[in-house]
């Protein structure tokens, strides 16, 4: 399979799970409600960010907005070289690099279109409550796991 479809379809099959995920949550719940799925353990919500991961610089002047876009707009650039300078074999690190992607696509989008990414995952396990995030964060960080794995773990083949 071509690299660039093997990344295109993975990357556009999470910024289409990322939107419909969203407009699902934002047409049936009302901003900062929760609705408890597993009581204790797991609700959905509809929050808004205007910052970035955790919130950070989430407050409600509008500079950020333009920040975190430019910050996207140039990590996709940078992705989209690494993708053309992965070789085709290289199925992990393509696929991490296919996940961030559409992830950072998704949220790009909710930024654009709302001036904030709607989060609606909302977790607390044994009594600690967990940032609410979305489908585009999940995508990211397993993309960013994925890349630890490959370079950073002491498992990776040695070359003789």
């Amino acid at each position: 399979m071509n690299k660039y479809f093997f990344t295109a379809l993975i990357s556009s099959t999470i910024v289409v799970l990322d939107v419909f995920t969203k407009y699902l949550i934002v047409q049936k719940i009302q901003l900062w409600e929760a609705v408890p799925v597993i009581d204790n353990f797991f609700q959905l919500v509809f929050y808004t960010n205007k910052g970035a991961a955790f919130g950070f610089l989430n407050n409600d002047s509008s500079w950020q907005i333009y920040l975190f876009i430019a910050i996207t707009l140039f990590a996709l650039a940078v992705i989209a070289n690494m993708i053309k300078t992965t070789a085709k074999e290289d199925k992990m690190f393509l696929a991490a690099l296919a996940l961030i992607t559409g992830g950072a696509i998704g949220n790009l989008i909710d930024r654009i279109c709302y001036g904030y990414v709607v989060d609606f995952l909302d977790f607390s396990f044994f009594g600690t409550h967990f940032p609410a995030f979305n489908i585009a964060d999940s995508a990211i960080t397993i993309g960013a796991i994925l890349i630890i794995i490959k370079y950073c773990l002491p498992f990776r083949k040695k070359t003789t």
